[in-house]
């Protein structure tokens, strides 16, 4: 109604305009909201969100839904821009902001997206049919603290298989939850594995 100067007024130089945001999780006000290009996480969070239920810290932020990227809040002042977000290795994709408090343990969250994408995948090529299965037999081992030790290596040697030779947007999407995790979040799959028995059943197959 007013024109693409007015839109243009909004967000920044290199993203102009407002992007619609939802903001879902352990967060006070859920719903929609409408901001400027360039908004920070602290800001949709915080301001708009009303900030983490129960006044508890973050425990990560998934940006852009399932196929989104896993964050910690250092994150939580990057300006949602095309250009930082490719900066940052920061995901917006739908707009989806994932707030989980520091009550949510993360493996048993990514475990559950690795299932969604098996599920989800069609099964036409073999990269998404078979790699989408062992990304989520690999994160149930890492959750049940089943895993043996060369379970990280095998999970991204998978997902770059997965991104590289997918036919479509799902298994090539697939990944970025897992790859963001694996590099903001290394403690938290070191620790898994540390854990980790191999029953004995699998050492003798092996």
């Amino acid at each position: 109604m007013n024109g693409s100067d007015w839109f243009k007024s909004f967000g920044t130089p290199s993203s102009a305009g407002t992007k619609v945001f939802s903001l879902s999780g352990d967060i006070v006000n859920r719903g929609i909201v409408e901001a400027p290009l360039g908004v920070t996480l602290r800001e949709l969070i915080y301001d708009f969100g009303g900030g983490v239920k129960g006044g508890k810290h973050i425990g990560f932020i998934q940006t852009g839904g399932s196929a989104g990227t896993v964050l910690t809040d250092k994150f939580l002042d990057i300006p949602l821009d095309f250009a930082s977000m490719k900066t940052n290795n920061v995901s917006i994709g739908s707009g989806v902001i994932l707030v989980a408090s520091e009550d949510v343990p993360l493996l048993p969250f990514l475990a559950e997206v690795a299932h969604f994408f098996w599920h989800e995948s069609c099964g036409k090529c073999t990269p998404c049919r078979e790699g989408t299965l062992q990304v989520k037999t690999i994160m149930d081992s890492l959750v049940n603290r089943t895993a043996d030790p060369a379970s990280l290596q095998r999970l991204g040697r998978l997902l770059n298989t997965l991104n590289d030779t997918s036919f479509c947007g799902l298994g090539q999407a697939a990944p970025l939850a897992f790859e963001s995790a694996l590099r903001n979040f290394p403690e938290v799959f070191d620790q898994a594995l540390a854990e980790s028995h191999v029953p004995e059943t699998c050492q003798e197959e092996t």
